[in-house]
């Protein structure tokens, strides 16, 4: 007769605190303080208005929104250029995707010149437009799509996204 040790596996499974994600939030609001607190210390014996990581990091922003809208513009028109194609694996399509929409961006940048119609607002117009768009039209498909591309499932964190983002933007630096 075998002993029944289904209760053992059980006891030594690891347990999830109850306000683990409430407890990840305030650990997170302590921090973001804490970082605010010392950049106000740090201002009364440097400028840090006048350091340079913020002139960066203006650069990063628009660099995302130059992937983002790039990204978006590729995707909306791969989709439909590539509907009979046999099923492309998802790192080669996210790069041809790029692709298309680079090309696609500089068609569209250039036709708005032609018409004279390249003005700065349309610096956030164009970019908002594309990304809104495309989240649009994929909005069942995302979260999927983007677990299938990492070979993980969907338990993602923002912060997950955020550090591979930043890692995306300094890359790109390079």
């Amino acid at each position: 007769m075998k002993p029944d040790l289904s209760s053992v596996h059980q006891a030594s499974a690891p347990k999830t605190p109850v306000g683990s994600g409430v407890l990840q939030v305030v650990v997170a609001v302590v921090c973001l303080g804490a970082a605010v607190g010392l950049l106000g210390f740090v201002d009364k014996f440097a400028a840090v208005r006048g350091w340079l990581f913020w002139k960066l990091s203006l650069i990063w922003f628009w660099q995302l929104v130059f992937v983002a809208t790039c990204l978006s513009i590729g995707s909306l028109i791969g989709d439909r250029a590539l509907r009979g194609v046999p099923e492309i694996p998802p790192l080669e399509r996210l790069v041809l995707e790029m692709a298309i929409g680079v090309v696609g961006l500089a068609v569209i940048l250039w036709i708005l010149g032609a018409m004279r119609l390249l003005v700065p607002a349309m610096a956030v117009a164009l970019p908002a437009l594309s990304i809104s768009g495309a989240l649009w039209r994929h909005r069942r498909r995302s979260p999927r799509a983007l677990a299938r591309l990492l070979g993980t499932p969907w338990r993602l964190s923002v912060l997950d996204l955020l550090v591979v983002g930043y890692g995306v933007v300094c890359l790109g630096l390079l």
